[in-house]
């Protein structure tokens, strides 16, 4: 069987993606079995989600799993191969299985705290880039509201109890004011 994932680089300037090849059937990779990992290197220095990184993964009939990453860019290229030594027991899928479902929901409203989050941090990413390129264009007492917002909005993600109502209010009256400039 084969199954393919398209991911993106997540800082600017990234030139190195960590691949981790995971069993299991848990939101976050913590809570899953390690199968093995490898590096993709060679990627152009670029802002962040501009490069692409294809993932793909490929089960034989003999159970051997391949997984090659290719920088779109680039068309540079690595792999790792797994083969069954790796395999679990069918008692500890069965157990791992168990615990996915005993934690589905906690996972589920842990993920959707991280995403929030990743939300966010992408917002502010993007309006400080829209600041940076139109600066001279823009109301200053528009950049003023929009930097506070960003205060704002950095103080709850860094604050030990995120109040998401409150994020996502603030992350509109940030998208709000963004396009008020439009």
């Amino acid at each position: 069987t084969k199954k393919s994932a398209v991911f993106a680089t997540t800082e600017d300037n990234q030139t190195i993606v960590q691949i981790r090849v995971l069993q299991g059937e848990r939101e976050f990779a913590k809570d899953n079995k390690i199968l093995g990992e490898f590096q993709l290197g060679g990627i152009p220095a670029a802002l962040r989600n501009m490069q692409r990184i294809d993932v793909n993964f490929d089960i034989d009939v003999n159970g051997i799993l391949t997984v090659t990453a290719k920088n779109d860019t680039t068309g540079l290229e690595t792999s790792i191969t797994i083969e069954g030594s790796s395999k679990l027991a069918d008692a500890d899928i069965a157990k791992m299985l168990k615990e996915a479902e005993n934690f589905s929901k906690i996972d589920k409203t842990k993920k959707e705290y991280v995403d929030l989050k990743n939300e966010a941090n992408s917002l502010i990413y993007n309006v400080n880039k829209t600041l940076e390129n139109n600066n001279e264009n823009m109301n200053p007492t528009l950049i003023f509201e929009i930097k506070e917002l960003i205060t704002e909005i950095t103080k709850a993600l860094l604050s030990d109890v995120l109040q998401p109502q409150e994020l996502k209010s603030k992350m509109q009256l940030l998208e709000d004011k963004i396009k008020k400039n439009n």
